[in-house]
């Protein structure tokens, strides 16, 4: 197989496309263990033959606002439990543990919080080895799963929690992951937190560059890495081989730095290269390591190539000067080629489709016509579904010429470039809505009514999965019955001016209804993916144009935390009118989940459950 031009090509070429992702390493979480007890690597064992509840393992790190934790057992043969606790060194019983899985040496779940039996075998059914349980809390909620299903929700107050297991006497549980919503991607230094996409640092000295955030995750053939800025900061991202080094930007190899004079500055251990000039909170830095260079981008563009072999595998590495700045839409991965579109990928990319057509060639290896061809069919089949045209040819035969490789190139490029879109009609899912029937917007006891919506997928990579698939969820409102008043004939048809309000991929879209909305979050400025904050964000707000009520408004935000998405809005009844204050008849907020096309692809997302709530605000 040869160039037009003559000559082999070889695998660096091939892999550069295909951009094959690394297996992940990461870390196991810290844990305190008892007698007769070991950890490592996840598993968590104990070996006594004797004894009561009265040997465990606790984590000595512990999270205030979320907090995740799943295991599996290593057989279904013992008692063991598992979960979050806020005193996790008080003891080593399960008495003491306020949120607990039970493993039960019949093969069936339990449900224990504080010691009391809450839910038995006949709600939470058996297990084996590979079952998954987990445990989220979250402000204000905790959430029981059992392999990505919602077995129990209750509500809880602001304390911080830790992991907490106890044992009787004896058994092994593996695969344990004790995590805030991002830290099975990074690990902080003291003063600085990682929550969802946003790295923040909420305390330090100005002029010392004394926090970081890194990754625990490596790769060494290719790696890619991007973020935003939240303000104009003192902040460093990039690629490093070394982060465990010291949190100073001297010791990054290759940063992006926002500067405090609005300026983005190319920076590579400490030296100063470049000036790439003014950036606002959308401008998106990223660098990408291709196996050959690492090259650095400002929205897009080409900044700087830097000669690199490979060599010792990078981490994401990041340092701040003081308090308070933050990286926003953070993401670190293996590359940003076809493969992480199609496979697994990150954040923004990735489809979770099965990458085996994609074959994996040895280092200075000629790559066969079967390898080009499964490329090639990869490519074009995210290129259909995404609406684009194929490449051509469509295979490959062994001793051909490959005059058409820059195709290959560009089809790659635009399948990558297009995460999130699709060519082929969705799918409307059953509308789940949220009613509200009380009479409300008088100021007794408030102006305002806000109805909360949340969808939760199995796993945030199923999350992503349906978005970059081109899924959407969309969302409408309507008022019916009740007196007959101009205010609630007025508050029927601000509900119908707003129309379709639908969350994508990079943007939130308005379809129907009438008027002019004063904010709607498109332009690859709004959807899923302007939501990985750590407050909800803003996607569309539109004002009552009738005389009269001009103060009135209809308000929608978002917010995506790990696995679920969230839509809030507002009716917000400003207008005061002593004689027809109150809106009454039922407020409806009907909300429909649009899945993508299965032509091209297999069902990597499932179907989302469904929660929500209303109150006057």
């Amino acid at each position: 197989m040869a160039y037009a031009s003559g000559g082999d090509i070889k695998s660096a070429d091939y892999n550069a496309l295909a951009h094959i992702a690394e297996v992940p390493v990461t870390d196991s979480p810290p844990l305190v263990v008892s007698a007769n007890m070991s950890y490592s690597n996840g598993t968590l064992t104990s070996t006594a033959t004797a004894g009561g509840w009265d040997r465990g393992a606790y984590s000595t790190n512990g999270y205030l606002d979320y907090s995740y934790v799943s295991a599996k057992a290593s057989q279904t043969t013992c008692y063991m439990m598992m979960g979050l606790n806020t005193d996790p060194a008080a003891d080593n019983s399960y008495a003491s543990i306020d949120y607990a899985w039970y493993f039960i040496a019949d093969g069936t779940l339990n449900i224990y919080e504080n010691g009391a039996q809450i839910l038995t075998a006949t709600t939470c059914g058996s297990y084996t080895t590979a079952t998954v349980l987990s445990i989220v809390a979250g402000p204000g909620f905790v959430n029981y799963y059992k392999d990505g299903v919602v077995i129990r929700s209750i509500a809880r107050g602001a304390t911080t929690l830790y992991f907490d297991s106890s044992f009787y006497p004896s058994g092994s549980m593996n695969s344990i992951n004790f995590r805030t919503f991002s830290d099975s991607i990074f690990a902080a230094s003291e003063g600085v937190n990682v929550f969802g996409r946003s790295i923040y640092k909420n305390s330090g000295t100005p002029g010392a560059w004394s926090g970081q955030a890194y990754s625990i995750t490596k790769y060494t053939n290719s790696a890619y890495c991007s973020a935003k800025a939240n303000a104009v900061m003192d902040a460093m991202f990039g690629l490093n081989s070394d982060p465990y080094t010291d949190s100073n930007y001297a010791s990054l190899d290759y940063a992006w730095y926002f500067a405090g004079d609005s300026n983005a500055y190319i920076y590579e251990s400490g030296a100063n290269p470049v000036n790439a000039g003014a950036y606002t909170t959308s401008t998106t830095l990223s660098i990408r390591f291709d196996g050959t260079n690492v090259i650095y981008y400002k929205d897009g563009a080409v900044i700087r190539t830097v000669a690199r072999a490979i060599g010792l595998p990078l981490y994401f590495d990041s340092s701040f000067n003081g308090a308070g700045s933050r990286l926003n839409s953070v993401v670190f991965s293996s590359g940003n080629g076809i493969g992480d579109q199609w496979g697994v990928g990150y954040a923004t990319q990735g489809l979770g489709q099965s990458t085996s057509s994609i074959a994996t060639v040895a280092g200075g290896a000629n790559v066969t016509a079967t390898a080009w061809t499964g490329l090639i069919q990869t490519i074009n089949a995210c290129l259909s579904h995404q609406g684009q045209t194929s490449i051509t040819p469509s295979s490959v035969t062994a001793g051909n010429i490959v005059t058409y490789y820059n195709s290959i190139v560009t089809g790659s490029a635009l399948a990558a470039n297009k995460s999130g879109t699709t060519g082929l009609a969705l799918t409307a899912g059953t509308a789940q809505t949220q009613t509200f029937a009380t009479a409300w917007g008088s100021g007794t006891p408030s102006r305002g009514l806000q109805m909360i919506q949340y969808f939760t997928f199995a796993s945030y990579d199923a999350m992503r999965y349906f978005f970059n698939a081109g899924g959407t969820i969309s969302v409408t409102r309507s008022r019916v019955g009740g007196s007959a008043t101009t205010r609630n004939t007025d508050w029927t048809n601000l509900c119908a001016a707003t129309g379709i309000i639908t969350l994508g991929h990079s943007n939130t879209t308005k379809v129907g209804g009438s008027g002019t909305p004063l904010v709607i979050a498109n332009n690859n400025n709004g959807g899923v993916w302007s939501c990985q904050a750590i407050n909800w964000t803003q996607q569309f707000l539109q004002y009552d144009s009738a005389a009269g009520y001009t103060a009135d408004y209809i308000q929608v935000y978002a917010l995506v935390s790990n696995n679920v998405v969230g839509l809030l809005t507002y009716f917000i009844n400003s207008y005061t009118n002593a004689l027809q204050d109150t809106v009454d008849g039922t407020m409806t907020s009907s909300a429909v989940v649009n899945s993508p096309a299965t032509t091209y692809l297999t069902n990597t997302w499932g179907t989302p459950t469904y929660s929500s709530s209303a109150q006057t605000v």
